[in-house]
């Protein structure tokens, strides 16, 4: 019998050149000494406030890019699966106008009409709604209106708005790039115009008596003792100091029908 003479075979992992070995392990040191100098110069940057948070100073071109790419690819994922009634009703994109006049004008503007002075002091501005409703979908609109957007001024109306009317006012985006400034301010006069403050304001003996309406059934429920407390002037207590005599039954009295009367 011959004996079977076998020679170790070289694994080619293990056959790694000692320079490659040391090559890595300075490319791996040197992209940790990055991350360390980039992390402590991040933590020095938010420490000593170097960033200006002022909404007078607008931002970089690369956070703009950050807040719009990042803002526009998370809507759009979020929305995909939303499902979108109908919204070619009249009606509904009425109620929607009434909506964007009472909540949106003021930041977004409108045709004609440019927002409030107190808008141009946000950072980043709030866009015109009518380019909005050119560029994004039915449910993106409404899951923007809905849930608003972080860093912006934009708020989340799902807690002031019910679901329907945050539909309405996508119905009227939907309508808003079509409208001409003058359309606009037609839609504006054909709507009832609120009552006027003044026009609500009482006469004094008006809102006297409205006032003693509201308050008279207190006094008609009010027990038979009645026991009304107030501040004792000079002049009570010298009427008090006359009526000692009387019984304070009977005093009590005439303090219940004194404040009938006078209701």
């Amino acid at each position: 019998m011959t004996a079977l003479v076998t020679e170790p075979i070289a694994c080619p992992a293990r056959s790694i050149p000692m320079a490659v070995r040391i090559r890595l392990r300075s490319l791996v040191l040197a992209l940790a000494s990055l991350a360390a100098v980039a992390l402590i110069g991040l933590s020095a940057f938010v420490y000593f406030g170097i960033y200006n948070v002022a909404a007078t100073s607008p931002h970089a071109r690369l956070n703009y890019w950050l807040i719009e790419t990042t803002g526009q690819r998370s809507i759009k994922w979020r929305a995909r699966n939303i499902a979108v009634p109908d919204l070619s009703q009249p009606s509904t994109a009425l109620r929607g106008f009434a909506l964007f006049k009472e909540h949106c004008v003021l930041c977004h503007g409108a045709p004609g009409l440019p927002p409030q002075e107190f808008a141009k002091g946000l950072e980043p501005g709030a866009p015109p709604l009518a380019q909005a409703g050119r560029e994004w979908q039915p449910q993106e609109l409404y899951w923007v209106i809905r849930h608003g957007i972080k860093m912006t001024a934009m708020p989340a109306w799902e807690y002031r708005l019910a679901d329907s009317d945050l539909w309405a006012l996508v119905a009227f985006l939907r309508v808003l790039p079509r409208l001409s400034p003058a359309e606009y301010q037609m839609m504006l006069a054909s709507q009832p115009k609120p009552q006027k403050l003044e026009a609500t304001r009482k006469s004094p003996q008006r809102r006297a008596a409205a006032m003693r309406r509201v308050a008279k059934p207190h006094f008609t429920n009010m027990p038979a003792t009645c026991a009304i407390r107030r501040p004792a002037s000079a002049g009570r207590r010298r009427m008090s100091a006359r009526r000692s005599r009387a019984p304070r039954s009977a005093a009590i009295s005439r303090a219940c029908s004194r404040t009938r009367r006078k209701t």
